[in-house]
C-alpha cells in the first residue's frame, strides 16, 4: 500500500509539472527512479522499479538505462535491462530473462551497452555486452577467480571497462577488488585489491581517476564504509571519506569536480570534492528508502580521442601538444598533456591514437595559409615529434 501511494503521488506531481529542463542527476530507491534538476528543486518521479542496482546515462542521446529484478510471479528468471528518456517517457526492454542484473554501462563511441550479473547457485557472475538496442547479447567476462561482479564503468576514450568484484579464492578478510578489461572483455587484470564489499565504480578519463564505494560492513572483515580513489592503473590509492554506513552507487560531476554517492542504510545521497579535501562534505537528499544506483544525467565532458585541448576537434593544435610533451612521464601526466592511452607518459603511441582520429569533430576555423592534406598533415606531426625528441636528447647530453 505504501508503494502504491508514493507512486500515485509522484505520478500526479509529474503530470502537473513536466520538466522543461533536463534532470541533472538520477537515482533509484525502493520505490523507483527519480530525477533532480538541481539540489534545490523537488525530485521528479520517473519510473517504478523493484530491485535496481545500476543506472547509466547516454548523455548525447538523452537516454538512461537501468537494471531491474522483477518480483515473484514474473517469468523466471525475471531480471531485465530497460531504457527510456532521461525525462521519463516510454520504456523499452533491452534484455530480459536475466538471472540477477546489477551494474549498467553505456559506451556512446562504440554504440554498445554493458551490464553485470551477480548470478546465482547455478549461473556464475559475469559481464554481458550487447548492441545499443539490446540485440546480440553475449557474456564477455566470466572468470573462475571473480564472483559478485556488481559495479561497472566504461572508459570510452581509452577503450576500457572497469568493474567491482569479490575474489573467493583469496583467503583474506578483504577479498574485494576492481578489475580492468578491454571493451570486448579480453585482457582482464586486477588493478585494486584489499577491498571489503565494493559496489559502484566510476572513471574520470581525462583526469586519470578511478573512484569507488566500499560497503565494508558486509565483508568478513567488517568496518565502516568508504569512498576511495586511485589512478586508472590502480596506483596512488587514497581514501576520500570513511565512517559511512553502506555506500553503494557513485557518480562523478566532472564539471564541478564533485563525487556523489548513495548510502542505502542512512537513506541519503551525499557528495564531496573529487580531490577528497575536507571539510567539504554534505547531504544532497535525505529521507530515502534504500537508495542504490545513481548517475549524472547532464552533458558530460567526454572528449574525442586525440583532442588534448578540449576544443571538440582533433587537429594540428593537438599534435603540437603531444610534440611539446613528448617523453614526459609521471603522475601529473594526463589527457590534456597528450596521454591518450592513460599510461602516464606521452609517447609515439599517443600520437598514433591522435593520427587515427585526425579530423574528427569538424574542421578548424579558416586560416590565412593553406592547409595540407591529411597525409601531409600526419607527416608534419611525425616530423614535429622527431624534432622534439632530438632537441630533448641534445639537452640531456649537454647536461
Amino acid at each position: 500500500m505504501r508503494r502504491i501511494l508514493l507512486v500515485a503521488l509522484a505520478t500526479a506531481f509529474l503530470a502537473q509539472s513536466r520538466m522543461a529542463l533536463a534532470v541533472e542527476f538520477i537515482w533509484n530507491d525502493a520505490v523507483g527512479i527519480w530525477g533532480l534538476v538541481d539540489d534545490r528543486d523537488a525530485p521528479v518521479f520517473l519510473h517504478e522499479t523493484f530491485q535496481t542496482r545500476g543506472i547509466a546515462v547516454d548523455a548525447a542521446e538523452d537516454r538512461l538505462a537501468w537494471s531491474d529484478v522483477l518480483p515473484l510471479g514474473a517469468p523466471f528468471p525475471g531480471g531485465v535491462v530497460r531504457e527510456s528518456g532521461t525525462n521519463g517517457g516510454a520504456v523499452e526492454t533491452l534484455a530480459s530473462r536475466l538471472t540477477n542484473p546489477a551494474g549498467v554501462g553505456i559506451d556512446p563511441l562504440s554504440g554498445s551497452i554493458y551490464w553485470t550479473d551477480l548470478g546465482d547457485n547455478l549461473t556464475p557472475s559475469a559481464i554481458y555486452m550487447a548492441r545499443r538496442d539490446g540485440s546480440d547479447p553475449r557474456p564477455i567476462v566470466r572468470e573462475e577467480w571473480i564472483s559478485e561482479i556488481e559495479g561497472i564503468a566504461i572508459d570510452s576514450p581509452h577503450e576500457k571497462l572497469y568493474f567491482t568484484f569479490v575474489n573467493p579464492l583469496i583467503d583474506s578478510l578483504y577479498n574485494g577488488g576492481i578489475a580492468r578489461a578491454e571493451l570486448d572483455g579480453s585482457n582482464v587484470v586486477q588493478v585494486v585489491s584489499g577491498l571489503g564489499k565494493p559496489n559502484g565504480v566510476a572513471v574520470d578519463s581525462l583526469g586519470n581517476g578511478l573512484y569507488w564505494a566500499d560497503a565494508r560492513k558486509f565483508s568478513p572483515g567488517g568496518g565502516a564504509g568508504e569512498i576511495a580513489a586511485a589512478s586508472l592503473s590502480g596506483e596512488d590509492r587514497r581514501l576520500l571519506l570513511s565512517g559511512l554506513e553502506l555506500p553503494y552507487g557513485v557518480a562523478l560531476d566532472l564539471e564541478r569536480r564533485e563525487i556523489y554517492w548513495t548510502d542505502s542504510e542512512t537513506g541519503k545521497i551525499q557528495r564531496t570534492v573529487m580531490s577528497g579535501v575536507l571539510p567539504f562534505f554534505e547531504d544532497v537528499v535525505n529521507g530515502l528508502d534504500n537508495p542504490t544506483a545513481i548517475a549524472i544525467a547532464g552533458k558530460t565532458s567526454l572528449p574525442l580521442t586525440g583532442d588534448a585541448n578540449g576544443d571538440g576537434r582533433v587537429d594540428r593544435a593537438d599534435a603540437a601538444v603531444v610534440a611539446a610533451n613528448l617523453g614526459r612521464s609521471g603522475p601529473e601526466v594526463n589527457w590534456s598533456l597528450g596521454d591518450f592511452n592513460a599510461d602516464r607518459r606521452v609517447s609515439l603511441a599517443d600520437m598514433a591514437k591522435l593520427q587515427q582520429h585526425l579530423g574528427e569533430g569538424g574542421s578548424a576555423p579558416p586560416i590565412a595559409t593553406s592547409v595540407p592534406e591529411p597525409s601531409s598533415w600526419s607527416l608534419m606531426c611525425v616530423g614535429a615529434i622527431i624534432a622534439a625528441a632530438w632537441r630533448r636528447t641534445r639537452v640531456r647530453r649537454k647536461s
